[in-house]
C-alpha cells in the first residue's frame, strides 16, 4: 500500500493540530490552578452575598446571620440570630471558619440585602472585595457618624459606646467607663446599634 503526498500533509497537519490542542489543554489546566490558587476567602464570601451564614469566630464566639456585603478584611451580616437584629461587622483576621446555612432564591436581587427603614444601613459592598473600603475606613465613617457600637474582643469581653476615632491599627470607643483604646488585631465582632 503506498501513501499518497496529500495523505502524508492530512497526517503531519492531523498530528501538529492534536499536538496544540494538547499544549491549549494544559495551559488551560494550568491557568485555572493558577486562577484558584490567588483566590482569597473574601471572594469566596463574595459569592454568598444574600445567603445565611455561620462563622466561627476567635474568642469561641459563633455568628449567624444574613451576608450583606464583603470587604477585603471584613464581612458585614444582618439579622444575627443573637436577637440583636443589627448589623455586624466582622474582621477577617477574627474568622476562623464558616459554612452555608441556607442559600437564599433572591440572593442575587439587589433588596435582597436592603434593610428596612428602622434599621442601621447596610454598608454598600463594592462588585469584588478588593474595591469595598476596608476595616480602618468603616471605623472611620462609625466615628464621622458617631455611630453607637457593641465591640467584642479577643477574650469574648464587649465595650458599648460610640467610635470616637480610628487610628492607622486601633479604634477609641467611647462608653460610660471612659474611652477604651483597642488594637485593630484583637477586634472580633463590631456591632451596629439601632
Amino acid at each position: 500500500m503506498t501513501m499518497h503526498w496529500r495523505d502524508v500533509i492530512r497526517d503531519v497537519e492531523a498530528q501538529a493540530e492534536a499536538a496544540d490542542t494538547a499544549v491549549i489543554q494544559r495551559r488551560a489546566e494550568l491557568h485555572t490552578r493558577q486562577s484558584l490558587a490567588q483566590r482569597r476567602s473574601a471572594d469566596r464570601l463574595m459569592e454568598l452575598r444574600g445567603c445565611s451564614l455561620e462563622l466561627r469566630m476567635t474568642a469561641g464566639l459563633i455568628v449567624r446571620g444574613r451576608l450583606c456585603a464583603c470587604g477585603s478584611d471584613w464581612v458585614q451580616l444582618r439579622d444575627a440570630e443573637d436577637g440583636s437584629g443589627g448589623i455586624d461587622i466582622l474582621p477577617m483576621q477574627a474568622i476562623t471558619s464558616w459554612r452555608l446555612v441556607e442559600r437564599d432564591a433572591l440572593s442575587d436581587r439587589p433588596e435582597a440585602s436592603a434593610g428596612s427603614p428602622s434599621s442601621p444601613p447596610v454598608i454598600p459592598g463594592a462588585a469584588t472585595p478588593h474595591q469595598s473600603p476596608n476595616l480602618l475606613q468603616l471605623l472611620g465613617t462609625c466615628s464621622r457618624d458617631r455611630l453607637g457600637v457593641v465591640l467584642t474582643v479577643n477574650g469574648g469581653a464587649t465595650l458599648r459606646g460610640q467610635v470616637v476615632s480610628a487610628g492607622a491599627d486601633h479604634v477609641d470607643i467611647a462608653g460610660e467607663h471612659g474611652t477604651w483604646v483597642v488594637p485593630i488585631t484583637q477586634l472580633v465582632r463590631i456591632t451596629m446599634q439601632k
